[in-house]
């Protein structure tokens, strides 16, 4: 049982879509069961379409009476989701912010109410709290460190149920208004990838309180089967995706390293790195991925972002 004035915080959620319908309608089932209230549910629609407000019509969920659409007018990204999300989160009275993608959920229905558990009584404080994020074999989405791969490993390095400074991020997690306030919006101007990474970390930075409550379980596909190999010593990782997710994800990744002081040399070193792997894994198509990525090492030495490269372009 949760104390009197953990049952009164206002929680309002906010799962950012892009196309992505019948995903959309499983996380919101999931979140309507839960058994912590929600006070707000709002629906950041990234222009979607594919009929995703229809089909929220369509399953009622539209016409709810916590429940909040917004369409962006143009397919901001992943990152510009969450941006327009959390600028329009701090609108609302509320106490907690949990944000969310629309291929994950809540796996049960006291997800919620067991993060909850776990927010400092006082909520004027910068907090960013995330869920346990999970798989279908029970094994964790993306690891929580090097070592860190399933649920038990979770509960083993966790203490009293958290594990401190560890997360996730933006796949149920947690934030409130005191941590906006003090770190800023997340990063819309990366259009996809380590936008997250960035929020996260400046989090870390501002001494907000942040971990990972091992009960409280959130479901999300694993995305890669994480392939290594290593030679000369250096660990090589298999998780090469589509070029144009690949522009944005050496672009913003290298942009965030030179502004927390790497050099230029190391910056050029981890891009050559990167491209090696390609030949190691025998990745098909290397030569069209090797312009995207050579391109976005380009754009992040000059600090350039926005939406430079368009979803699915094959050309530069």
């Amino acid at each position: 049982m949760l104390n009197n004035e953990k049952n009164q915080l206002k929680l309002l959620t906010a799962v950012v879509t892009f196309n992505r319908k019948q995903l959309l309608i499983e996380n919101i089932r999931s979140q309507l069961k839960q058994t912590y209230p929600i006070t707000y549910l709002l629906i950041i629609d990234n222009n979607s379409n594919d009929g995703t407000y229809e089909a929220l019509v369509d399953e009622k969920i539209i016409g709810l009476s916590n429940v909040y659409y917004y369409n962006t007018g143009d397919n901001l990204g992943g990152a510009g989701g969450f941006e327009f999300a959390v600028r329009k989160a701090v609108e609302y009275d509320c106490d907690l912010i949990c944000l969310m993608d629309d291929d994950g959920k809540p796996l049960y229905s006291n997800t919620f109410e067991n993060l909850i558990r776990f927010v400092p009584d006082d909520i004027t404080e910068p907090l960013f709290l995330n869920c346990l994020v999970v798989n279908d074999k029970e094994e964790l989405s993306f690891g929580l460190g090097n070592e860190c791969k399933t649920i038990i490993d979770a509960k083993q390095i966790s203490k009293n149920g958290l594990v401190h400074a560890l997360c996730n991020p933006f796949n149920g997690t947690f934030i409130n208004k005191a941590l906006v306030n003090k770190i800023g919006y997340p990063r819309g101007d990366f259009f996809i990838r380590f936008d997250e990474v960035d929020y996260f970390k400046k989090s870390l930075k501002s001494n907000a309180f942040v971990g990972t409550v091992v009960d409280s379980l959130y479901y999300h596909p694993s995305t890669s089967s994480m392939i290594t190999k290593k030679l000369f010593g250096k660990t090589f990782i298999n998780e090469y995706e589509s070029p144009w997710k690949e522009y944005y994800k050496m672009r913003n990744s290298l942009i965030l390293a030179r502004e927390n002081g790497t050099s230029r040399i190391r910056c050029f070193l981890k891009y050559k790195k990167y491209l090696f792997g390609m030949f190691l894994f025998k990745i098909k198509d290397r030569n069209l991925l090797k312009k995207f990525i050579k391109r976005g090492y380009k754009d992040a030495m000059i600090k350039k972002t926005g939406k430079i490269i368009n979803p699915g372009q094959l050309e530069i």
